[in-house]
């Protein structure tokens, strides 16, 4: 787990994929395993990969923002941007001082035409993260422009 999570840092994707399998092949449970390799699919953009992992990790631990975020993300990604909305609420309401949450949310709303609501969330992640300033953005994957 450690390794591949190292693997992530240096930008080597492909490599702890295969770590991160391994882990999860021993313990078909782990949920970080999950997150970790849902954040290497992310990295090489490989979106139903990445879809189909964060949806296990939801599964493992439905009350998870983090998971809820890394999906939203994903399906973003994937222009599925209904059910992105859908898994950033999800993630807001499990943790409502989730800035990445609330900025996917806010890029789910833009791409969606709603900017208005775009606006209002861009402004509480904004707000969010200059008041906590201590929520890692690590494993909480890539949103793509």
């Amino acid at each position: 787990m450690n390794f591949g999570n190292a693997l992530l840092k240096i930008g080597l994707p492909e490599q702890a994929i295969r770590e991160f399998k391994i882990v999860i092949e021993k313990d078909p449970r782990h949920f970080s395993a999950y997150i970790g390799l849902g954040g290497a699919y992310l990295l090489i953009k490989n979106w139903d990969k990445a879809i189909t992992t964060y949806t296990e990790a939801v599964s493992l631990q439905p009350d998870s923002s983090i998971a809820h975020t890394n999906l939203g993300i994903a399906l973003m990604n994937a222009k599925l941007l209904d059910k992105a909305i859908e898994e950033f609420q999800n993630a807001i309401r499990l943790w409502p001082d989730n800035y990445a949450a609330h900025q996917g949310l806010s890029l789910a709303y833009k791409e969606n035409g709603l900017i208005k609501k775009a606006a209002e969330e861009a402004e509480t992640a904004v707000m969010l993260k200059q008041q906590t300033n201590i929520q890692d953005v690590y494993g909480y994957g890539i949103i793509q422009k």
